[in-house]
């Protein structure tokens, strides 16, 4: 049977259905409506194919040579119906090629054994997936058209490059210096011509199934030795060494010899994206390598050109030609069973990473995968400033629509979602086995299977909230020691739920019912913090109390509510967001505000969580 990757399922309805109706269960699937529906008889049984262009023309603008129904049914249009090809969908995979190739419908759907109606079949893209599987792609009759085409493109080229090499040769005759600017620039547009030519013919290669790569044991220190000398090479013949090639550094963060893939087909990816930053006259500054997750990532960083305006969308979306080299390496890191990403901002400059799989057992330091879904640059620029540094990798990808298949293709672990800059309703459907952490500007969380974090809080939560979903780590460098001081005759603000998850973080966890209890069991423990934990704001008079006990005055203080107004001068921990957050997150803040101030460990670096 066929994967569901290239099963749709249109939506059927029965001859005699009114066209109203048909509407409106059309409009109940924005913004995802299918090209086609199905025209089913009584037993569900397939009879034919519309198009919804050709009902929606015959719905609003009725051809007065015909006289519909009242009011207008599916039947009214059956001369427009387009035949289908039922196919039972328990067929061998061999059969339906026969069948797919053979028959001249041009819509196929899959039946059960009583022949009612299944799925729409994607005959395209299932035979460019099924003819390889089978071995009977015909590579040789395509690669022949593709070859001749390249040939017949490249010749005349060709032609034009080498009188142009002529030209330029002093031996035939002297230029004049004007001569000599345009003869130099002739042959550097038809370079880029020939360079074009061949980066479509790959494309083609690539989306027909006929490109395949030459997998070997690649030695990485030479492909990053060998980079900047064959670019020179191969895209600035002409020109002299770049000044921005004296400046650009290489670092490898990741202790691997060698893993597998194609040299030149990797090293194209790599070319091309120095290429799409240098169009964008952004000054390449260094290519960086780390794990990011099971991946290698190769990541390219570039400078922002001012005064032009950032992309929306890298790579781009569409079919421009004006950015084939970059969308070419994307397809080739595809190939590769990786993929591509990049954002760019004016603070941070151009950022593109290539992530190639990691060959099985290598023995790098994992670092966890973090995407996030953006096109804010305010953003992306704070995720990326957070996660610098420390134990996380971030890939950031700017087109919703690509989320499902860069999910599916590098399955991270947490997925950090910009509220304000996609729709909740934009969120596609991915097969995620890790978390979606939501940033939105309010901290009620939408309609969604989401962890909300709230954008003012992400300086402080971000870090500990990542540590806890991906490494299951201890917030402190050792258990925090919490003093919850509440009144018998007020409710505490703390449920149990909160007791067992600040536990769970190996937190200790004493109680006071007064201001004696209090004052003796900090001389014993010496508590971290003291948490106020009452549901009404404490009151300035209770805060003057404790002021005067030095045993508690000394302690940090943990406000659940406003601070009263005459209230002393107390360490005092601002904490009132912390409650509607809920146990889970809520305990993550609380213990990473309390950090900074407990005066018998040093803090953490960078607030990171420590184990």
């Amino acid at each position: 049977m066929l994967p569901p990757q290239f099963l749709s399922h249109p939506p059927s309805f029965p001859p005699a259905t009114e066209l109203d109706r048909v509407m409106g269960a059309l409009a109940a699937q924005l913004p995802s409506i299918p090209d086609y529906l199905v025209v089913v008889d009584a037993q569900q049984r397939p009879l034919g194919v519309m198009s919804l262009a050709k009902l929606w023309a015959f719905y609003h603008h009725p051809s007065p040579d015909r006289q519909p129904s009242n009011p207008p049914q599916l039947q009214d249009w059956r001369p427009y119906w387009e035949p289908v090809l039922a196919i039972p969908d328990q067929i061998p995979l061999a059969d339906l090629v026969t069948y797919l190739q053979a028959q001249p419908q041009r819509h196929w759907v899959t039946v059960d054994r009583d022949g009612g109606y299944q799925a729409y079949i994607e005959a395209n893209s299932a035979l460019i997936w099924l003819l390889p599987q089978l071995n009977l792609v015909p590579r040789a009759p395509a690669q022949g058209w593709l070859m001749a085409l390249s040939h017949a493109l490249k010749t005349p080229l060709t032609s034009l490059l080498g009188l142009s090499s002529l030209l330029l040769d002093p031996r035939v005759g002297a230029l004049s210096d004007r001569q000599t600017r345009y003869a130099t620039l002739m042959r550097r547009a038809i370079r880029q011509l020939i360079r074009m030519v061949n980066e479509w013919v790959d494309w083609l290669r690539l989306e027909s199934g006929d490109l395949v790569l030459d997998w070997q044991e690649l030695n990485l220190a030479r492909l990053l030795a060998d980079l900047l000398p064959q670019f020179l090479s191969s895209r600035l013949p002409d020109q002299p060494a770049p000044a921005w090639m004296e400046t650009f550094t290489v670092d490898c963060q990741i202790s691997l010899a060698a893993f597998p893939g194609d040299r030149q087909r990797l090293a194209q990816a790599l070319h091309n994206s120095l290429d799409y930053l240098l169009q964008q006259q952004s000054q390449p500054l260094g290519l960086s390598l780390d794990r990011w997750g099971p991946w290698l990532s190769l990541h390219l960083r570039g400078t922002y050109p001012k005064g032009q305006p950032c992309p929306d969308l890298i790579p781009p979306g569409g079919s421009s030609l004006d950015y084939l080299g970059l969308s070419l390496a994307r397809q080739l890191c595809r190939a590769h069973g990786g993929e591509l990403g990049g954002f760019c901002s004016p603070s941070l400059g151009y950022h593109l990473t290539l992530l190639i799989p990691l060959p099985e057992g290598a023995t790098t330091a994992v670092r966890g995968g973090v995407m996030l879904v953006s096109r804010e640059i305010a953003t992306i620029d704070a995720i990326h400033s957070q996660l610098q540094g420390s134990s996380y990798g971030l890939v950031v990808v700017t087109n919703p629509t690509e989320v499902a298949r860069v999910v599916d293709r590098l399955t991270p672990r947490v997925v950090l979602w910009d509220g304000e800059s996609f729709s909740p309703a934009l969120v596609p459907p991915v097969n995620l086995s890790g978390s979606i952490l939501q940033i939105t500007e309010a901290s009620a969380s939408p309609d969604l299977s989401a962890i909300t974090l709230p954008r003012g809080d992400l300086a402080l939560a971000l870090l500990p909230t990542l540590a806890t979903i991906l490494e299951n780590r201890v917030i402190c460098a050792r258990p925090l020691t919490l003093l919850l001081l509440h009144s018998p005759d007020q409710a505490p603000a703390l449920s149990a739920e909160w007791h067992q998850t600040l536990q769970n973080y190996q937190c200790c966890l004493l109680q006071a019912e007064d201001i004696e209890q209090a004052r003796l069991l900090c001389r014993i423990w010496q508590p971290d913090a003291i948490v106020l934990d009452q549901q009404a704001p404490p009151r300035a008079e209770d805060l003057i109390q404790i002021s005067r006990l030095p045993d508690l005055a000394a302690q940090s203080l943990v406000l659940l509510r406003a601070r009263p107004e005459g209230a002393p001068d107390l360490k005092i921990i601002d904490a009132r967001t912390v409650i509607d957050r809920g146990p889970h997150q809520g305990a993550i803040i609380l213990l990473h505000q309390i950090s900074p101030y407990r005066t018998n460990l040093p803090l953490p670096r960078q607030l990171e969580p420590q184990i």
